[in-house]
C-alpha cells in the first residue's frame, strides 16, 4: 500500500491554523486508532496534514437534504428513488458535498494509485458516529451531476451496503457475499473497471469491485454479467422485494437529461430516454437478467 508523504511539522500546513493543537492531536489519535499502531499509524500521522485540511472543509460542507434549485432537486430525486433499505444505511443528513479541492489524494485511502489522483467520493465510518458519504464537488455543477455524480453517489452507497456494513444481512449472507465477490474479482468475465483493475491489494479490490457493480446495477444494469447482477439483486431484493429497477433507471435518466437541458420539454425528454434505452436493448436485457435472478433465488 502506498502512502503520500506529508510534512513532519503539521504547522507547515496553512489550512490547519484555525484548529487548536489539542483538537488536532485528539483527531489524529482517533484516526490512528482506527488502523492500529506501528507503521500504519505512524504513516497516518505523517499524512495528517491532508486529513486536517479535509477536517477544516467538512465544516463548510452542504448536506444533500438542504440542497436547493433544479440540481438540488435532481440529487434528491436520484437518492430518494433508490430502495429505502439501500439509502437507509446512511442518514440523508450524513451525505455531504465538499469543495473539490478538499478531496483527499488516493494515497490517503491506502490504495495503490498515482499520488496526484484525488477521490471523487468517500464512504467514512468513524467509531461512535453514523456512517457518512462525502462527495467532493459543487452540487450545482450540472456537468458533474450528469456525467459522474449519480455514479459517485451510488458507488459510495455500495460501500454502505457491503458485507462489512449492511445491517440487514445476517452472518451467513455476509460471508456468502464476501466469498462470491472474492471469486468475481479474478473471473474471466468480471466487470472491467480501470479503477478496480489498477488496485493491487485484494481487500481493496474486493471492496471497490463490489461498489462498482453496485453502481452499475442502478445506472447501466445491462452492462453487468448475470453473475454480478445477481449478487447485487439479492441484496436489493432482501431490503425491498418490490423495487422496480427498470422504472428507476428510466426516471433517473430523465431527471439527469432534464436538469442538463432545462429548455427541453418533458415529453421530448421522455422520448429521448426511451429511444436511448431501446437502442441498447436495455429493457429486454434487464428483464432477462431479472428473470434469471428470480429463478436462482427460487431454487
Amino acid at each position: 500500500m502506498k502512502f503520500e508523504s506529508k510534512p513532519d511539522n503539521l504547522a507547515e500546513v496553512s489550512e490547519e491554523k484555525e484548529i487548536k493543537p489539542e483538537v488536532r492531536k485528539r483527531y489524529l489519535q482517533k484516526l490512528a486508532e482506527r488502523i492500529g499502531t506501528g507503521v500504519l499509524a505512524s504513516q497516518l500521522l505523517l499524512a495528517g496534514g491532508g486529513f486536517i485540511q479535509e477536517y477544516n472543509q467538512i465544516k463548510k460542507s452542504v448536506g444533500v437534504e438542504s440542497l436547493e434549485g433544479e440540481t438540488g432537486e435532481a440529487w434528491q430525486k436520484i437518492l430518494n428513488g433508490l430502495p429505502k433499505g439501500v439509502v437507509g444505511e446512511v442518514e440523508s443528513s450524513r451525505i455531504k458535498f465538499l469543495p473539490q479541492e478538499s478531496a483527499p489524494r488516493a494515497g490517503y485511502q491506502f490504495l495503490d494509485s498515482a499520488p496526484e489522483r484525488r477521490v471523487a467520493g468517500r464512504y467514512e465510518r468513524t467509531p461512535g458516529l453514523s456512517p457518512e458519504i462525502r462527495i467532493y464537488n459543487d452540487p450545482s455543477d450540472k456537468e458533474f451531476l450528469f456525467h459522474q455524480g449519480r455514479g459517485v453517489l451510488i458507488h459510495e452507497l455500495g460501500h454502505a451496503n457491503s458485507w462489512d456494513e449492511d445491517e440487514e444481512l445476517n452472518k451467513e449472507e455476509r460471508e456468502a457475499l464476501h466469498v462470491a465477490v472474492s471469486k468475481r474479482i479474478h473471473a474471466e468475465n468480471r466487470h472491467l473497471s480501470t479503477y478496480v483493475e489498477s488496485l493491487e491489494d485484494d481487500d481493496a479490490k474486493k471492496q471497490e469491485y463490489w461498489a462498482e457493480i453496485f453502481k452499475e446495477y442502478f445506472v447501466s444494469p445491462n452492462d453487468l454479467s448475470y453473475e454480478d447482477f445477481i449478487l447485487v439483486d439479492r441484496v436489493v431484493r432482501k431490503q425491498d422485494p418490490d423495487f422496480n429497477l427498470l422504472e428507476y433507471v428510466k426516471t433517473s435518466r430523465e431527471t439527469l437529461v432534464q436538469v442538463y437541458n432545462p429548455e427541453m420539454k418533458a415529453e421530448k425528454v421522455k422520448k429521448n430516454v426511451k429511444l436511448g434505452m431501446e437502442s441498447s436493448n436495455l429493457e429486454e436485457k434487464l428483464n432477462e437478467l431479472l428473470r434469471l435472478s428470480q429463478q436462482k433465488n427460487a431454487s
